[in-house]
């Protein structure tokens, strides 16, 4: 079935409404505006009729008292239907108009076609002091390795080619808190990179990494939030333990820990902290590839490219910073 307006113009092509009287004179211009505003008249007259009559009851009504009140109060007949393109062409035009304002002041839609929130823009570096955050940070972001030095601040860096901004925060235990406001900033962190030292951990330094990523896990802001990788780092070195290794030992202090301290923990100001999400499920052991609260993977890092060979736990397997790199891309949609 045809469109009311095409239906429409159709019957009225076999009436022959178009086709200009055989009297009209062409000098005149009142003789050949006339037959031209009639001919218009009639057609909108058919298009109105056809549009209507496919509308329910309740609305014929109504669209025929418009048209009795715009011929009454206007003189003009089939006030119905022009009103209504009128108040189309009006609606059409305003968000031109709006749309025109909000892209000369430079509001570009978001990525993925969303409005509103700007996406997550920030990948955070954690993980306990002497871990090397700041060598990956610089590899990361300037492709050279520094001497090695404790951060005592916190250090910020856009990524080349990327809308990603990388935050090194300091291991420092005194001085790791400032994370947390990263946090409280509603979907500003598009991930988190947690960094240990695959090389030298012993058990002081899992309970210590354990504890960390155990105030980063019950963190309110990680329920179903930003995707973690916990980078085991240093993995070209000899003696340095495989990610699945790495897995186990802080599995198991986590699982201790979540027994010890149950909801309550302490901020860095040593102040306890309400609305800790729980980590894990009652009465069952912790599997963290189930029980964290938001994707979590393990991966060997370093910032030399090498084969890792042997050690306290055999692997072979190549090591660098790609898998920091996969991470980060996928957050930056390239």
């Amino acid at each position: 079935m045809s469109d009311p307006v095409t239906s429409a113009v159709e019957e009225l092509l076999e009436e022959n409404v178009f086709l200009p009287p055989a009297t009209a004179s062409p000098s005149s211009t009142s003789s050949m505006l006339t037959p031209l505003i009639t001919t218009f008249l009639k057609v909108l007259a058919r298009v109105e009729e056809k549009v209507v009559e496919h509308l329910p009851l309740q609305a014929q009504k109504k669209f025929h008292a418009l048209d009795a009140w715009g011929s009454t109060s206007l003189g003009f007949p089939h006030s119905g239907i022009i009103i209504t393109c009128l108040l189309l062409l009006l609606v059409l035009g305003l968000s031109l108009y709006f749309v025109g304002i909000g892209r000369a002041r430079g509001h570009k839609p978001l990525p993925g076609g969303k409005q509103g929130r700007a996406r997550p823009s920030h990948v955070v570096l954690l993980g306990p002091c002497g871990a090397g955050k700041t060598a990956l940070y610089h590899q990361l972001l300037y492709n050279t390795v520094p001497e090695t030095v404790t951060s005592m601040v916190e250090s910020e860096g856009i990524l080349k080619d990327k809308d990603i901004r990388l935050v090194d925060f300091p291991g420092h235990e005194r001085l790791r808190g400032g994370w947390k406001k990263q946090f409280l900033d509603a979907g500003k962190v598009a991930g988190v990179i947690f960094v240990v030292d695959a090389a030298d951990f012993p058990t002081h330094k899992v309970r210590e990494a354990a504890e960390f990523l155990y105030d980063l896990l019950t963190h309110a802001a990680m329920d179903d939030g930003p995707p973690l990788l916990v980078a085991c780092h240093k993995s070209d070195l000899p003696g340095a333990k495989a990610p699945a290794r790495i897995k186990a030992l802080l599995t198991s202090e986590l699982e201790r820990l979540r027994k010890t301290q149950g909801g309550a923990m302490m901020d860095g100001d040593g102040e306890e902290e309400e609305d800790r999400l729980p980590l894990g499920r009652v009465a069952v052991p912790l599997n963290l590839d189930v029980d964290a609260p938001s994707e979590l993977t393990f991966a060997a890092t370093s910032v030399a490219q090498q084969t890792q060979m042997g050690g306290n736990d055999a692997f072979e397997e190549d090591v660098g910073i790609e898998p920091l790199m996969t991470f980060i891309n996928d957050k930056s949609g390239r």
